[in-house]
């Protein structure tokens, strides 16, 4: 019989998480470059050990939801969950009688929505044209002149027999 003492455990525990760590490390890297450099290595992995240590305090123990939470700390901030900014954040968070990947799901969409910028105003959209001041000279219109069409030559009709 196979015993895994505890201290077993938590030797693979470690090396699971700094696994996960590299990864992150490496997402991070890949899509946050300019923040990667700015903090450093050392730097940018307390960020990920952080995020491992608060997504657990909220109940998020797959790697998928805890990469996610590790996104939003570098979207919305690194306290982002009591930023007053975000109570919406701390609301889902809240929500425990959700399932994590629920959760996790609510909290993204939400957060997309509120870095979506606003519409610009409708005078920016390039499609709408611009009225001519009162003074600019305005072209004359070309008359309109219809296209020629070609008649079409009748066919002669089969002679009956």
């Amino acid at each position: 019989m196979l015993v895994i003492r505890p201290q077993q455990m938590e030797a693979l525990r470690r090396a699971m998480e700094r696994q996960f760590e590299n990864r992150a490390l490496a997402h991070l890297r890949l899509y946050l470059p300019d923040e990667c450099e700015a903090l450093g290595e050392t730097g940018v992995r307390a960020t990920i050990r952080y995020a491992m240590h608060q997504a657990r305090q909220y109940g998020f123990e797959e790697e998928y939801d805890i990469l996610r939470y590790l996104n939003l700390m570098y979207a919305l901030g690194f306290e982002f969950d009591a930023d007053r900014r975000y109570t919406w954040a701390r609301e889902i968070l809240g929500l425990r009688h959700m399932q994590p990947r629920a959760r996790m799901d609510l909290l993204t969409q939400r957060a997309l929505k509120s870095l979506e910028p606003p519409p610009a105003p409708a005078e920016k959209f390039y499609w709408l044209p611009e009225e001519p001041a009162l003074n600019d000279e305005l072209e004359p219109e070309e008359e309109w002149v219809e296209p020629e069409v070609p008649e079409e030559e009748e066919e002669p009709e089969a002679a009956v027999e």
